[in-house]
């Protein structure tokens, strides 16, 4: 999670410039009109919880497996 919701907010903070510059680029090209982003604060709270399950997820097995490791083998393993 530490890792993720920065990357979340890095994400959504790129997302508004590139959107727009690629929105205006291929309009221009394809129906020679600028295209709309159309971001809306429900798309981007979306997003959020999108990543946050992902990380539950990926986080869960690694956390799962070191749970059920016992003492000696902790220690073995250094």
């Amino acid at each position: 999670m530490v890792i993720g919701v920065p990357r979340w907010i890095i994400a959504i903070l790129l997302a508004l410039p590139l959107g727009i510059i690629g929105g205006n680029t291929q309009g221009k090209v394809l129906i020679d009109a600028p295209i709309d982003p159309g971001y809306s604060l429900t798309r981007v709270m979306l997003w959020l919880a999108i990543v946050l399950v992902f990380l539950a997820i990926a986080s869960f097995y690694p956390a799962w497996k070191a749970f059920r490791l016992t003492v000696n083998e902790v220690l073995a393993y250094e």
